[in-house]
């Protein structure tokens, strides 16, 4: 009784510290975290850690970096990784792993946060986009006093999708919006400015009304409220399902109606509301998981599993996939670069088994993984050679099995 009473008065103590320091803006003092559930000391941890049992709204991975938007007052952005392009938002660009969280410093509480390897974008409360990272193309050059470019939308912005070389947005009244270079994947002006760059963001050609979007290396794709699969794209890798290139917006084959997208690739996985998985596009490393070599599957094909999937996190780099079950299984195929299944395989070509159990949530779309078990806690395996992982340290190496991690925010 005496060790659990002494237990709980230096979590009072430490909260106490984490509420004050939280209110100066947050700092790295903490040198030990104390796990509420256990009594042991962990690696270092940042206040927020302590102020709930799970703090981060949601998190984006990519192949250098790690985005968590908080569930902190302020609505913040923290960053770990590589620096390369200026994606950690201090001004700067450096080539050194940062594994430590940074908070990115844009002017007001954000909702939305969605980023590649060399571009960020973040939606605030007030419907402004935030965009950092390489803005070359804006013809910016990053220094503290130029650390994103901002755009103001009238409408509720509810989406917001960073693909390869565009970005899109949708909005409360089912209109999509894109920028960026122009290969077809903005929706407009195809065969007119084909690879031409558009600085703004402009409406898809499309009367119809949208519910959700997602982005891959040279698609958009878009799902009405009734299921209905659309996209944008040249179809040069038979992304939208059929033999010959279109322009503009068009009409996918879908046969159920569809609640969820993901890419890993110039591909698309449409989950069906009955749980089935539907494919298109390049197939580069069995990554469309339809158990054959053939490079590509040119029309929308169900997948060949018989689980019922929950979720879908594709890599778009990397080219892997991992697929949630309603027994909270974890599955993935793809190139086999610590996918943690039993496969020596370089890449597998069907859903395999990952062996990590009881799995809720999954982020993996980058080669770090994030997983939320059923206790709510918070593990990560893959990379780590930008520091990928906040507060675990070993920058440079791979992990095979789940490192739980404490957000730590310098």
């Amino acid at each position: 009784m005496k060790a659990r009473s002494c237990i709980k008065r230096i979590l009072t103590y430490i909260l106490l510290a984490a509420t004050v320091c939280s209110l100066l803006g947050g700092c790295e003092f903490l040198s030990q975290y104390i796990d509420p559930e256990t009594g042991e000391q962990s690696s270092p941890a940042a206040p927020i850690s302590l102020l709930k049992r799970s703090s981060i709204k949601t998190l984006v991975s990519t192949d250098m970096n790690v985005f968590f938007l908080m569930n902190d007052v302020e609505g913040s952005v923290l960053v770990t990784g590589c620096n390369r392009f200026g994606l950690l938002g201090q001004g700067t660009t450096d080539n050194n792993p940062h594994s430590l969280a940074v908070r990115v410093p844009l002017p007001e509480r954000i909702k939305l946060v969605d980023a590649n390897t060399h571009l960020a974008a973040a939606v605030s409360d007030s419907n402004k986009i935030y965009i950092w990272g390489d803005l070359s193309p804006w013809g910016i050059t990053i220094d503290k006093d130029h650390i994103y470019k901002e755009f103001s939308f009238t409408e509720t912005i509810t989406d917001i999708s960073v693909g390869a070389e565009h970005i899109a947005v949708l909005t409360k009244n089912g209109k999509v919006y894109t920028l960026g270079v122009n290969n077809g994947q903005l929706g407009y002006d195809l065969n007119k400015n084909r690879g031409e760059f558009y600085p703004d963001f402009k409406a898809v050609d499309s009367d119809v009304e949208f519910s959700l979007i997602e982005t891959s290396l040279t698609a958009t794709y878009m799902v009405t409220t009734t299921g209905e699969l659309y996209g944008a794209s040249a179809n040069e890798h038979y992304e939208l399902g059929y033999l010959d290139e279109h322009s503009a917006v068009s009409r996918m084959d879908n046969v159920k109606p569809i609640e969820l997208l993901a890419t890993a690739g110039r591909n698309v996985f449409a989950l069906a509301n009955d749980g089935s998985v539907y494919v298109c596009g390049e197939n580069s490393n069995g990554v469309l998981g339809i158990n054959n070599d053939l490079p590509y599957a040119e029309a929308l094909t169900k997948l060949p599993f018989t689980k019922k999937v929950v979720s879908i996190s594709g890599d778009d780099e990397t080219t892997t996939v991992h697929f949630l079950t309603k027994e909270n299984e974890l599955y993935a195929c793809g190139v086999n670069d610590y996918l943690n299944t039993k496969s020596n395989e370089a890449y597998i070509s069907t859903p395999t088994l990952v062996q990590i159990e009881n799995v809720t949530r999954v982020f993996a779309e980058g080669s770090t993984r994030f997983i939320i078990d059923s206790n709510r806690r918070l593990y990560s395996y893959g990379s780590n050679l930008y520091g990928q992982m906040p507060g675990v340290g070993n920058e440079g190496k791979k992990f095979s099995s789940p490192v739980r991690l404490y957000i730590s925010i310098k």
